[in-house]
């Protein structure tokens, strides 16, 4: 974890140094590597849980990625092209220590709140992204009590 954060703050550093935007590129970032943890998880499921549930997981997890991909990652990243290689480390790094937290074969309420977090702070402007993604953080909720 302590590497994740090192990597985590030079790239803040970084990005601060070259645009405002620069420190939500990096908190998008990371939530994208837990909707990564999300979506590798979701094949050890299928005994767990239902298809139905798994459905409106699978589908709100697609649908804020590309959001989050669309709308802030790719276009911030324009500006530091020679900086991906870094942010694909960073994001390895994180998903594997969400892999770690989170190794149970069950969602936990905190994939929920990461999650939530992340959409106070970048939500859709589409509805139906934004019905997927709420979808999906209610159902992660009602499984994690299961």
């Amino acid at each position: 974890m302590k590497t994740a954060l090192k990597l985590s703050a030079l790239l803040t550093v970084i990005f601060m140094s070259n645009t405002s935007n620069a420190a939500q590129i990096n908190q998008q970032l990371a939530c994208k590597a837990h909707l990564n943890h999300i979506e590798q998880k979701l094949e050890s499921l299928s005994q767990v849980y239902s298809s139905g549930a798994l459905l409106k997981v699978r589908n709100g997890v697609k649908a804020y990625e590309a959001y989050l991909l669309e709308a802030h990652i790719t276009p911030g990243m324009k500006e530091f092209p020679q900086m991906q290689a870094q942010v694909d480390q960073m994001q390895d790094i994180m998903r594997t220590n969400y892999d770690k937290q989170f190794a149970d074969s069950k969602f936990f309420s905190n994939n929920a709140v990461i999650v939530q977090g992340c959409y106070e702070q970048f939500s859709p402007d589409d509805a139906a992204k934004k019905k997927l993604v709420e979808q999906m953080i209610d159902t992660i909720l009602k499984l994690a009590q299961q």
